[in-house]
């Protein structure tokens, strides 16, 4: 991992979203980029020689953001001395979903840490919500800091999943070895397809065991509701990190199936 991108609002939620992402480019050596969009409404002067209103006003906004962004990133390099993380930093006039793309192309992002403050379970994720087009559109994968998960360091990682796909496999590998982290791997299977799909996708995942850097195991989980499922699992094996596969339409269909929502107390990280 060698870029984390991370926008950045100033609500209420961003500092706890910013720890997060410091948190995961000081483990993994990647450079922190923090990303500001902003918006002014443009006013038309009475007479065109005057000049523009708004620019000015773009002009000190654009300061006062980023010195509030080093204020940041100041503290938190003083907090973890002499460790530090490398920070870039990009304010601009645009709508955040827009700028996220655009920055994740240019850039070459390898992860997105995201805060929100208005997803409350599992399932309002990957229905209506902005969160939806940054996933689908970076193709990257995607750190949720839902506004209601309080901080905490990464230890233990939960993936849930129909199966584990190598490529996705190798994230969730870097940061268990980045944070020295336990791993769960959480197969979601229907009862009907247990018998006779479950021990194959546990014995074809047996390569995970070789890498000595973190523990893991692997639980064959049945259920209709995926939702009530993770939730239960959850109040039984706390994590830290909750990953998914947005890659596979079958389980977000499952999970947008559920009837009811469960409070989303945990980062969620959305692979693709």
């Amino acid at each position: 991992m060698q870029t984390i991108l991370c926008p950045i609002d100033f609500s209420e939620n961003s500092t706890k979203v910013l720890l997060y992402a410091y948190d995961i480019a000081l483990a993994t050596g990647a450079e922190l980029f923090l990303l500001h969009t902003y918006h002014i409404p443009r006013v038309v002067p009475l007479m065109e020689q005057y000049q523009h209103p708004e620019v000015e006003a773009h002009i000190t906004y654009e300061r006062e953001a980023r010195e509030k962004l080093e204020n940041l990133m100041n503290w938190l390099n003083k907090i973890h001395a002499p460790a530090t993380v490398k920070a870039v930093y990009k304010i601009g006039s645009a709508f955040a979903v827009d700028e996220i793309v655009k920055t994740t192309y240019e850039q070459g992002v390898d992860l997105i840490v995201l805060g929100t403050r208005y997803i409350k379970d599992l399932k309002s994720i990957f229905f209506g919500s902005t969160i939806v087009r940054v996933i689908e559109e970076t193709h990257r994968p995607v750190l949720v800091i839902p506004a209601a998960a309080p901080y905490a360091k990464i230890n233990h990682l939960l993936f849930t999943s129909h199966q584990f796909p190598q490529q996705e496999m190798l994230l969730i590998k870097e940061l268990a070895k980045a944070f020295e982290a336990q791993v769960t791997l959480m197969l979601m299977r229907e009862k009907s397809m247990a018998a006779s799909h479950g021990a194959q996708a546990i014995s074809g995942n047996d390569d995970t065991s070789e890498n000595t850097q973190f523990q893991h195991t692997q639980v064959l989980h049945t259920g209709h509701d995926i939702q009530r499922s993770i939730s239960s699992f959850m109040e039984e094996h706390p994590s830290t990190l909750l990953a998914i596969s947005a890659s596979r339409r079958h389980l977000l269909d499952e999970v947008n199936a559920g009837q009811a929502s469960y409070p989303l107390y945990t980062p969620v990280l959305i692979l693709r």
